[in-house]
């Protein structure tokens, strides 16, 4: 899903706009295959590679930045040209709504979230609600899309996991949360009535 002005705007590093990756953890951060491949991409073009900070600097002053959301207080800030949500379905609603939106805001900055879904939570509602918003576009991609990916592999996938869980991570299907007491149209919209009823 991505967000941000008409395409052809978009600023980048190599623009010299400030671009943040962000992770769920740090974990991932530190095990990274993107940190490897951002230094790969940038070999040759780099003015300063950080490996303690995990940023590259580029010419005319942009930079890529790694962050996880780990800690909400270290992703306070202005000013980000860009950014790039990673597994974003399974950040915190908070960390997306009070410490990176705000982020983007003044340089009017965009955002591209990639994910796996993770039941019907805010990103489902973000998701879902893209069709209906300025600015806002959002794609969804099985993996059997994927080229590297063969048709006996994920049978044999589907076979592990069970098709429910299939459904999310190879589908890219919103689904309830296995093992949930209530479906999750109880809970989106509506919770309460509108009005209370004349007579009980």
């Amino acid at each position: 899903m991505g967000h941000g002005p008409k395409p052809g705007m978009l600023k980048g590093a190599l623009d010299g706009g400030n671009i943040w990756w962000v992770a769920p953890t740090y974990e991932q951060v530190k095990n990274s295959e993107i940190w490897v491949h951002l230094k790969r991409a940038c070999h040759g073009a780099a003015t300063r590679i950080s490996e303690v900070d995990k940023t590259i600097e580029l010419p005319g002053g942009g930079k890529v930045s790694i962050h996880s959301a780990d800690s909400g207080s270290s992703l306070r800030g202005s000013g980000l040209d860009g950014m790039i949500l990673d597994e974003a379905a399974f950040l915190k609603v908070e960390t997306w709504a009070e410490q990176l939106r705000p982020s983007l805001a003044d340089k009017h900055g965009w955002c591209m979230m990639q994910t796996t879904p993770n039941g019907k939570n805010w990103f489902y509602r973000l998701y879902r609600d893209a069709v209906t918003r300025v600015g806002w576009e959002s794609w969804q991609r099985p993996s059997s899309d994927n080229p590297l990916m063969t048709a006996e592999e994920l049978d044999e996938i589907k076979r592990d996991i069970g098709p429910r869980r299939f459904a999310q991570e190879h589908m890219a299907q919103f689904v309830d949360i296995e093992g949930a007491m209530f479906p999750a149209e109880y809970f989106e919209d509506h919770i309460y009535a509108d009005r209370w009823p004349d007579r009980f």
